[in-house]
């Protein structure tokens, strides 16, 4: 498989702040943790860490994200955002990733919030949003050329390549990526939510179905209707009540 070049995704980028230093490394533990450090050294907004693979990957809650080199896009993205609602975040590089999806492939990606993208009900990519001082780490993991999966998430999981049964040029769709988050996360900070969220609602995989979401040892059933300014899930419950979920893990829906 091909190693990605930092010159040469940089040359062809063409954005306003994201990917104004890419930096491309083979190993490592985590790009969140790599960016992390670059924080710590005032690297400016807009770097992006990318990695062939990752030995400690990680998603929401901990979880682990497994990684095979040369297969996957594994980035973080070091922002300086004027806000600081995570949840908002996660969704708007959902929403830029899906985007990428469809028009680098073809295939009909979706939004599974708070921070998931799917195919077929399968996720394909993940978002991990995390404060780092002043600044915001936004992770991002996209299975690529995958056509094995880590025995944990064999039955959850795809790939580009699985989806559309065509090896992915890693390199030009990592651009097309940068693009899309450096537009919708620009989008975002000029303009606020609104514009972003009228995109989600076409993309969302569970608004106007049946769902259950568990939060805070909790579990809210009922029909998902709307995802409200501040990113959370508003479910319509059994009684006619409107119960806001700030955050959590979403079953059912329609579509994916």
């Amino acid at each position: 498989m091909p190693v990605l070049s930092s010159c040469e995704i940089q040359d062809n980028l063409k954005t306003s702040l994201v990917g104004r230093k890419v930096i491309v490394l083979e190993r490592v533990s985590s790009t969140q943790d790599i960016a992390r450090e670059l924080v710590e050294k005032n690297a400016p907004g807009g770097t992006v860490v990318l990695a062939e693979v990752q030995s400690q990957g990680r998603g929401r809650h901990g979880r682990r994200w497994y990684s095979t080199a040369g297969l996957d896009l594994l980035a973080s993205v070091i922002l300086y955002p004027r806000f600081s609602n995570l949840t908002v975040v996660s969704l708007t590089l959902g929403v830029a990733i899906a985007i990428a999806i469809r028009n680098f492939t073809g295939i009909r990606a979706f939004v599974k919030w708070p921070n998931d993208v799917i195919v077929h009900d399968k996720k394909v990519a993940g978002v991990l949003a995390e404060r780092a001082g002043t600044s915001l780490i936004a992770g991002i993991g996209i299975n690529v050329n995958q056509v094995e999966f880590h025995e944990s998430v064999a039955g959850s999981a795809s790939s580009l390549l699985v989806e559309t049964g065509k090896e992915v040029d890693r390199a030009s769709f990592t651009c097309e990526v940068l693009r899309q988050i450096d537009r919708y996360y620009l989008m975002l900070r000029g303009e606020g939510f609104s514009p972003v969220r009228e995109e989600l609602k076409h993309l969302s995989s569970v608004l106007g179905g049946q769902v259950a979401v568990f939060f805070n040892g909790k579990t809210v059933r009922g029909q998902a209707i709307d995802v409200d300014e501040s990113g959370a899930l508003v479910v319509r419950v059994d009684n006619g009540l409107h119960v806001r979920v700030p955050t959590g893990e979403v079953k059912g829906g329609t579509r994916g």
